[in-house]
């Protein structure tokens, strides 16, 4: 019953544009340090701009899903125009976060969150003959994902449906992987970094992005994490963490390596 409650939860927490209350750690879970959630079923105050008015509109859908009620149905076509908006690219700069990656054409890639394949479609056309893994729990954005690639002959994108305890992946297998506007939502205990960690090469890098405390978009400001909090989460589960300068307007970067 645990179990199945947490999958359920990661449904949505995967799906790297859709915001949610953090979810509960168990209590064999030792967190890291993390930001205060101090009214965790509250009316937070959430982002301004069109993202903030999406996050306040579905918060209260969203909010029931960590009680073991049934999240969003993602057969529902209005979930991929709303991953997948272009007007998202004026805040989010896919174009900027992807070069920060260096990408080299024999590449293995992985984007955990994948959800409709937003960076997915940024990232294929750099990897030529290496690998793009979408990483996501939901199969109908998965789905989608591999109708994109079909259609736009991306031969090196695999969708791969993780769950909650199982990443998929083999420890030491990428080059790079990319966390983008999720990690504030998944377990941010030492065990699970060091899984998440764990799958990059010894020279393979991990690059998070998180939005600000002064973004205008986002979750509301209490479910945010600081540059140096999440640069000590990362610390403290064994990897080397530094912030990245990138002009990013609403959102920061962190690098993690061995």
């Amino acid at each position: 019953m645990k179990s199945m409650k947490i999958s359920m939860m990661l449904i949505l927490l995967f799906s790297s544009t859709l915001y949610a209350q953090e979810s509960n750690q168990t209590e064999e879970e030792k967190p890291m340090e993390k930001p205060k959630h101090e009214d965790h079923h509250g009316k937070g105050k959430h982002g301004k701009g069109k993202h903030g008015e999406h996050h306040g509109k579905h918060h209260g859908k969203h909010h029931g899903k960590h009680h073991g009620k049934m999240p969003h149905d993602f057969n529902d076509q209005k979930w991929i125009g709303i991953l997948n908006d272009p007007k998202r690219d004026e805040w989010q700069k896919p174009s900027l976060v992807v070069d920060q990656l260096n990408l080299q054409e024999n590449d293995v890639v992985a984007d955990l969150g994948a959800g409709a394949g937003y960076f997915v479609a940024h990232l294929a056309p750099k990897i030529k003959n290496g690998k793009v893994y979408a990483l996501d729990v939901a199969p109908q954005l998965l789905d989608h994902i591999k109708s994109e690639s079909e259609k736009n002959q991306w031969k090196q994108v695999e969708t791969v449906q993780i769950t909650d305890q199982d990443l998929k992946l083999s420890n030491q297998s990428l080059d790079k992987l990319l966390i983008v506007n999720t990690w504030h939502h998944l377990p941010q205990t030492k065990e699970y970094a060091q899984k998440v960690g764990n799958l990059l090469k010894s020279s393979g890098k991990l690059y998070l992005v998180e939005f600000t405390m002064e973004a205008e978009q986002g979750p509301p400001k209490e479910h945010r994490i600081e540059p140096k909090t999440l640069i000590k989460q990362w610390q403290d589960a064994g990897f080397k963490a530094e912030e990245v300068k990138v002009a990013l307007p609403q959102q920061y970067m962190v690098v993690v390596y061995q």
